[in-house]
């Protein structure tokens, strides 16, 4: 069973959890930027009507993810966009009913067992004059006791709320400086958020009273969210796949797999390999299910150390000759796409590095030639 999961907390390429069946690991998956195909180079434009710095955040988030270099000359990409909105609201208060607790005490009654001894009945005389003690015998009684609990008790109070919302809208577009330009990337992104706090007023405890919002604080964290989102785009994503590795009947199977789970994935791809290497021709069924068994774990060991075009072969021949294991055959498309993803975001050099800095410069006007003066008319021979 192959499971592809977006991966929230990435902690490297080679990190990774053991989980589920016996055999199952999960390994991280990295998706290339959709950017990398015209270059690496990054010119980030000072943004329309930015009045925050809010494209100098951006640049600062691109700049960490380490995905593009920077700079001001010679750069392939371009990114600008305009600020169409970037306010917060008036502080606003209101208040509404609530219902608030207190803790009383409540007397109550329940009813405790008690076991009370029966008399002893008298002793019956035996033989030779030998009396003869009856078992004793008891009944349990019930008393009524009261005791005291603390109880819930809701009562009608006001609650106080002090909120202040801010509104972001931002146009940001990415510019390829090809020949001619084009627009690879274009995101209007619209968030809002508001900063609310609460207080109380006729309450047991006192009366209390909202603590202060602030405006900028709202807007800050909206800045934040359009930095994120900016850079998510941007950047290579990262997923990670779940999937059971075969162990086949060689002990170097299960060595294998425990490396898997060590974070040594070099030394169990060289132990697979020395399966493979060992039955490479097989002479029967069972050096047959060795060999596919060790193609399938090599072919994913090597797809997740980013070596696909081995990955796919080696995946390829394991279905060959096990062409039912159908899980298998997810994992082998898993690797194909992800091999196509990054084939298409390979740099080709379409880019040329004389295109202007700006990215809203037009290209250089074709050259009009020079006016030449008017032929003068050869006088026609009488």
């Amino acid at each position: 069973m192959l499971q592809t999961r977006h991966a929230l907390g990435f902690a490297g390429l080679l990190a990774l959890t053991a989980c589920g069946p016996a055999t199952s690991i999960t390994l991280p998956l990295v998706h290339p930027s959709p950017f990398s195909r015209w270059g690496r180079r990054l010119s980030v434009q000072p943004f329309e009507n930015d009045r925050a710095g809010l494209g100098e955040r951006i640049a600062a988030g691109v700049r960490a993810t380490g995905t593009f270099d920077l700079t001001g000359e010679g750069a392939q990409l371009g990114l600008s966009g305009v600020v169409a909105r970037d306010e917060h609201g008036p502080e606003r208060q209101a208040s509404r009913p609530y219902t608030c607790h207190r803790q009383v005490p409540e007397q109550r009654t329940r009813q405790v067992p008690r076991w009370v001894q029966d008399p002893p009945p008298p002793p019956v005389m035996g033989a030779y004059g030998v009396p003869i003690y009856q078992p004793t015998t008891g009944h349990m009684e019930f008393t009524t006791q009261t005791y005291t609990e603390m109880v819930d008790h809701p009562y009608s109070c006001t609650q106080l709320v002090r909120w202040i919302e801010g509104f972001v809208r931002v146009e940001v577009r990415i510019l390829a400086r090809t020949r001619p330009p084009q627009v690879v990337w274009q995101r209007a992104i619209d968030v809002s958020d508001r900063d609310e706090q609460t207080g109380l007023q006729g309450s047991d405890s006192g009366d209390r009273a909202p603590a202060p919002v602030s405006g900028p604080a709202v807007l800050d964290r909206l800045h934040g969210q359009v930095v994120s989102q900016v850079t998510s785009a941007m950047v290579p994503r990262r997923d990670t796949i779940t999937f059971d590795l075969s162990l086949g009947s060689d002990p170097r199977f299960e060595q294998a797999l425990n490396l898997v789970r060590a974070d040594n994935l070099e030394g169990a791809e060289r132990l697979v390999d020395a399966i493979a290497q060992q039955f490479a021709t097989p002479h029967s069924d069972s050096e047959r299910a060795k060999l596919a068994s060790a193609l399938f774990d090599r072919g994913a060991l090597r797809g997740f150390a980013g070596r696909l075009d081995d990955s796919i072969a080696d995946l390829t021949r394991a279905l060959e000759l096990r062409p039912e294991a159908t899980a298998w055959g997810d994992l082998l498309r898993v690797m194909r796409g992800l091999a196509a993803e990054v084939d298409q975001s390979r740099f080709r050099g379409e880019t040329p590095t004389s295109v202007p800095s700006s990215p809203e410069e037009e290209l250089p006007a074709r050259s009009t030639p020079r006016p030449t003066a008017p032929r003068r008319a050869r006088p026609r021979p009488r």
